[in-house]
């Protein structure tokens, strides 16, 4: 999609590193991963001195960790800035996006059909239906007979602008020791590592977004001189969690619904993979690609 259209949010390509203590899991972890290099995935041992040669703003706590893994060919960005970018291209192509509208059921035609959809805005009618609405899907679904196993998990995110600052990292950096993770975007650094069931609660505790901060401090100590911490914006979200992990992407008992949901944390990492498999099957009813098993993700 970036070779054919105009995308601007905040990408960057440098990949991500994940940092590992002396007393964690880092041998488990290279174990893990090399079973998944048959699939593709590259990565890199790193030693300390390779940590610093790679992200030089490490160099305070360097003594706290034994290693390192690096991830190549991984990328990241503003998922927020992402999907409005999708949208405008999907706007574009004719995509029509109601907004500000509640969906409150999903009527059945029959026991194999979907009839439409009631919306606070009025009834919407079509010829295929998808179900993606993350840690919410189970609520619809329940009433068509539909039990989805995805729990919502809250999460936070701070996000801080840097005003210039370029003591931080210049690629997403994992602790694994804090399950703290820092995402250059620009001029601003956003951090993560707070989960919680918290069923559907969305409020915002600026305690917990302080506790995700102060992780982050004890990794970047020398951000707090530099840059105004007060200003930090805090947010927080629900992960849609399945207990394995894989997402519910395919077919249901209704021939014109379609399940594309329960991604947990890798929404966004698994979008575009989990969309081709929607369109496909919606379009030419199976997948059109042999590298990846839809059998893997059907509920």
């Amino acid at each position: 999609m970036r070779r054919n259209s105009s995308l601007h949010y905040e990408q960057t390509t440098r990949g991500t590193m994940r940092v590992f203590p002396r007393d964690g899991r880092m041998s488990k972890f290279v174990q893990m991963c090399r079973g998944m290099q048959e699939w593709g995935v590259k990565f890199d041992v790193l030693d300390r001195e390779q940590i610093l040669e790679k992200e030089p703003c490490l160099s305070d706590v360097i003594d706290r960790y034994t290693g390192a893994m690096f991830f190549p060919d991984d990328e990241s960005g503003d998922a927020h800035k992402f999907t409005n970018e999708m949208a405008r291209l999907a706007t574009a192509l004719g995509a029509q996006f109601l907004m500000n509208t509640n969906v409150l059921e999903i009527v059945r035609r029959s026991k194999s059909r979907i009839s439409h959809v009631k919306t606070s805005e009025g009834d919407v009618h079509a010829d295929a239906y998808v179900l993606s609405l993350g840690s919410y899907s189970p609520i619809l679904a329940r009433p068509l007979g539909i039990h989805l196993p995805i729990v919502p998990v809250k999460g936070y995110s701070v996000t801080l602008p840097l005003n210039g600052w370029k003591g931080g990292p210049t690629r997403p950096v994992m602790d694994d020791g804090y399950h703290a993770m820092m995402v250059p975007m620009g001029d601003r650094l956003r951090m993560g590592g707070k989960a919680e069931f918290a069923r559907y609660n969305t409020k915002i505790d600026p305690k917990e977004g302080r506790r995700v901060l102060d992780d982050i401090l004890k990794i970047l100590p020398s951000m707090a001189a530099n840059v105004d911490v007060d200003s930090a914006l805090n947010w927080s979200g629900l992960r849609p969690m399945t207990p394995g992990g894989p997402p519910i992407v395919g077919l249901t008992s209704y021939e014109n619904l379609f399940l594309n949901t329960g991604h947990g944390p890798l929404g966004w990492t698994m979008s575009c993979g989990s969309a081709k498999i929607i369109a496909d099957l919606a379009t030419h009813g199976r997948v059109l690609t042999n590298s990846v098993d839809p059998a893997d993700y059907v509920l």
